[in-house]
């Protein structure tokens, strides 16, 4: 099949993931797509110093057949080999299983590579893998970044297969008399890339697009020029900010791509005096003034926004919604504050913004993080919160049993991620039941509540720090309930 290995030396040679006698380290489930890229990586002309990863996640009942399957592979072919067994199930913690086991699986092919000094590791995606990954961020929403798919380079994270699909990696491995593991998982339809694999994409092909993984992996190409592009320019923000050092730029944006200079982005013509961040540290600050980023085109704030997060927190998942109420606040008056994934927070005050690790302990109270799902201790010994979600059958079926310790709120329309503190000078919210807002302190007035126990009933806050509960009291009309709500987030209190 030498056409297959081919179109394989292609891909490696256009997006250079490869120079000769490379020690790789290449992650091997015991799949067809693995297997193949194994076989493949031993016939291009490199002279590769190869070695595997095995990874078992502890989840299937096979998965020690697969392993073994890895093994006799690896002594048949005279290829040092890595097995390791890891029980995601136990490690996972609020993340879903499958976000769990993708970041166990990179952390340990970090920590091997590191040990056997490879300066590849090699990935066995293809480009059904590519269409999929697509149709998915597509459907749940995604810019320029998501839709330019799965990066055939990444860092020392190389991909050769990206550009063959399945039917030619099939075909490849029957010629080649290899034997695989089959996934029955792959099979069920619950999973969303499942669905999408299995009827999605075959229903789009059938009735709308014959050509549509050769259009799709096409739209990918553009999107990652464009990315590359868009982050050249980031790059020349943070350089300009003093966030990233010049030699980090790429040698097209030190040459002045577009006709730009590093510094085209700072009013004055001279760097922001900032302090320069030589490594991502989570416990410091960015102070970055108003004026900055005013003058920077919408596209380029929002990627220059996520560039400054992730030197905070490199790899943070950031949302559409995320950038959206960022320049809410940036257009918005000083003393506002919104909170991002990670613990993190931006504020906007006296004409700067700042973002930083949220500060667990404030003033007079306290600041937490609300686990979604799990439970959240609550301080002062009052007890915890538990959270769930899930479909509208968490609802209750008669709403006059639902006691003040309990609040429902439609999913989809809450700003995530929620946090507890205590309330402030002022403080108003929207009580459901009632019109319009209501001063905290009158609420609490009205129910009672003696002064000396006021700062410490707790309030959840969303995103946008607005009050959605009371805790035991009552819940905020911000992301109530409607018929429309297909997905519910319940929160209950318990002593």
């Amino acid at each position: 099949m030498e056409n297959f290995e081919e179109k394989v030396l292609s891909t490696v040679r256009k997006y250079k993931m490869l120079d000769p006698q490379d020690k790789v380290l290449v992650a091997v489930s015991g799949g067809v797509d693995s297997l193949t890229l194994l076989a493949v990586l031993q016939k291009i002309p490199f002279d590769l110093d190869l070695a595997v990863f095995h990874l078992n996640h502890g989840l299937r009942p096979e998965a020690k057949k697969d392993a073994e399957l890895v093994a006799e592979i690896c002594r048949k072919w005279s290829i040092p080999y890595r097995i390791i067994e890891a029980n995601v199930q136990e490690t996972k913690g609020t993340d879903c299983i499958q976000a769990a086991a993708r970041n166990v699986r990179y952390r340990l092919l970090e920590e091997v590579a590191a040990e056997q000094g490879a300066t590849r590791i090699a990935l066995g995606h293809q480009a059904d893998d590519q269409v999929e990954t697509m149709m998915m961020r597509f459907i749940n929403g995604a810019g320029p970044e998501g839709m330019a798919g799965i990066p055939p380079v990444r860092g020392r994270y190389i991909r050769p297969l990206i550009e063959v699909n399945r039917a030619e990696i099939l075909e490849y491995a029957r010629h080649s008399r290899l034997v695989w593991a089959e996934d029955a998982s792959n099979q069920k339809i619950d999973y969303f890339r499942n669905k999408i694999r299995h009827c999605l994409l075959p229903l789009l092909e059938r009735e709308y697009q014959p050509q549509l993984r050769t259009r799709l992996m096409a739209t990918a190409s553009l999107f990652q020029e464009w990315e590359e592009y868009l982050q050249t320019q980031v790059a020349r923000v943070l350089t300009g900010w003093q966030l990233e050092s010049p030699a980090r730029l790429s040698k097209q944006a030190q040459m002045g791509l577009g006709g730009l200079s590093p510094y085209d982005y700072s009013e004055s013509g001279s760097p922001v005096e900032l302090r320069h961040w030589e490594e991502p540290s989570f416990s410091e600050e960015i102070r970055i003034p108003v004026a900055q980023w005013s003058i920077l085109p919408p596209a380029l704030k929002r990627a220059v926004f996520r560039g400054v997060v992730f030197k905070i927190q490199p790899g943070l998942r950031l949302e559409f919604k995320h950038s959206e109420l960022f320049l809410d606040l940036l257009s918005g008056a000083n003393g506002r504050r919104i909170f991002l994934p990670g613990d993190l927070e931006v504020r906007k005050e006296q004409d700067q913004i700042i973002i930083r690790p949220v500060k667990q302990e404030v003033a007079g109270g306290f600041f937490l993080p609300l686990n979604i799902p799990g439970c959240t201790e609550l301080p002062f010994g009052q007890g915890l919160i538990m959270v769930s979600q899930g479909k509208k059958d968490l609802l209750p079926k008669n709403w006059r049993e639902v006691s003040p310790a309990e609040a429902f709120f439609d999913y989809d329309r809450v700003q995530l991620p929620l946090y507890l503190r205590p309330r402030k000078v002022g403080e108003r919210f929207a009580p459901l039941g009632l019109a319009g807002t209501k001063k905290l302190k009158d609420f609490f007035s009205d129910f009672k509540v003696p002064q000396e126990e006021r700062d410490r009933i707790p309030l959840v806050v969303d995103a946008e720090d607005r009050v959605l509960w009371v805790v035991g009291m009552r819940p905020s009309k911000i992301g109530q309930i409607s018929e429309r709500t297909k997905h519910v987030l319940y929160l209950k209190y318990t002593r």
